[in-house]
């Protein structure tokens, strides 16, 4: 049982990197260089208009995009998209029980199943990213992007129904961390509108439900360990309920742990390390970046010593023959006619090895085989699905 306790820590420490990767990517950047499409769609919901986006990802660059009575959030989802994957609908079902509380790995899971949502400060650009939704939770909607001088001419605000007219989806330069098999195929692109005529008011409404987010470092006897950590709240909660959670949290699991990332810098709810991407993208004294160093921290925990026993031993039962190894070997691009071929054990401890020595490429294997592979990585059903 300690072995499948290991590789479901290192499933958690596969999600807790890619969600810090991402955070650095979730200011507004340059958009991609594209040829006006003038393919127009009109879409009722959020299902609809993500399952055309993940289908079409590149041909959808440059589409005038029409929305018919959406609602406004200021939240917006960690990555937009994500929960409406084919795997985010699998985890989601697998982690489907009546539960109201969770554990910090139990939270985990959830960061794979698009749950998890965030603010952004106010940009140089003087532009304001905001998420219309279909439904009453932000972590489904779609990013949009205007001026702040037309949200304030048209007296915008969170819970407003509206329609938009012809926006451009516009896909960014900088993808999100596409080396994890969870995100590849996941877009990054928002809808832009420049003309307060693309916009309809319909009524008022009341605000999306939203769920941030942060990610826990903890010790245990003297071993630094990750969780990832979000609340759902209505919008008419108090930010103090919000704030007692997170501190409340933070203290029941270990009262020296600290949060990473403030998923609310307009209005900090706790302390938390970095409160910006460019905060955690600085170098610290020494030359080392702050992600690079919680990165290896993360490693040093989950995937060295004696959890890399673990997961080999939790690993060979499944993949108990050479071809096994191979095909698994294929998920991270190792070169297999290096494989030793006349032993499975040994080919499987030979690519482990390398994934150990070889930065980065230790999660991306966790990250794929909790895809392609999933029931290796079953939890016991402890669960509350609200987002089904």
């Amino acid at each position: 049982m300690e072995i499948y306790s290991s590789l479901s820590q290192a499933t958690n420490a596969s999600r807790i990197i890619e969600s810090l990767e991402n955070f650095i990517r979730t200011d507004i950047t340059p958009i991609k260089n594209y040829s006006v499409q003038h393919k127009r769609f009109t879409f009722f919901s959020d299902l609809d208009f993500w399952k055309y986006v993940l289908y079409e990802s590149e041909e959808s660059h440059g589409s005038l995009i029409s929305l018919k009575k959406f609602t406004i959030s200021d939240w917006i989802p960690r990555i937009p998209g994500l929960f409406y994957s084919d795997r985010a609908l699998n985890i989601r079902t697998e982690i489907n029980v009546q539960k109201t509380t969770h554990l910090p790995h139990e939270k985990s899971l959830f960061v794979l199943g698009g749950i998890g949502t965030f603010m952004l400060a106010d940009n140089i650009y003087d532009q304001r990213l905001f998420t219309l939704t279909s439904t009453s939770k932000a972590t489904t909607g779609i990013p949009l992007v205007i001026s702040n001088k037309l949200w304030n001419h048209l007296g915008l605000h969170s819970g407003q129904i509206i329609s938009v007219t012809d926006a451009t989806w516009e896909l960014m330069a900088e993808e999100w961390s596409r080396r994890f098999e969870s995100i590849r195929g996941i877009p990054r692109g928002l809808l832009k509108i420049d003309d307060e005529n693309q916009i309809k008011i319909i009524e008022a409404g009341e605000p999306p439900s939203f769920s941030p987010f942060t990610i826990l470092e903890y010790t245990d006897n003297d071993v630094l360990f990750y969780d990832y950590i979000f609340c759902t709240a209505n919008y008419y909660d108090s930010w103090d309920e919000v704030s007692d959670f997170f501190n409340a949290y933070r203290k029941k699991y270990d009262s020296c742990g600290r949060y990473l990332l403030m998923s609310n810098p307009k209005k900090p709810y706790f302390d938390a390390s970095f409160e910006s991407p460019d905060r955690l993208n600085m170098v610290e004294p020494g030359g080392k970046y702050h992600l690079a160093i919680l990165k290896e921290n993360i490693r040093n925990t989950y995937f060295k010593g004696i959890k890399f026993e673990e997961i080999l031993r939790a690993l060979s039962r499944t993949f108990n023959t050479v071809d096994s190894v191979r095909r698994i070997a294929t998920y991270i691009h190792f070169p297999v006619t290096q494989l030793v071929t006349t032993n499975a054990a040994d080919s499987l401890a030979q690519l482990l090895t390398w994934c150990e020595n070889s930065e980065g490429k230790m999660e991306e294997l966790i990250d794929s085989l909790s895809i392609e592979h999933p029931s290796m990585f079953k939890f016991s059903p402890q669960f509350i699905d609200n987002f089904r």
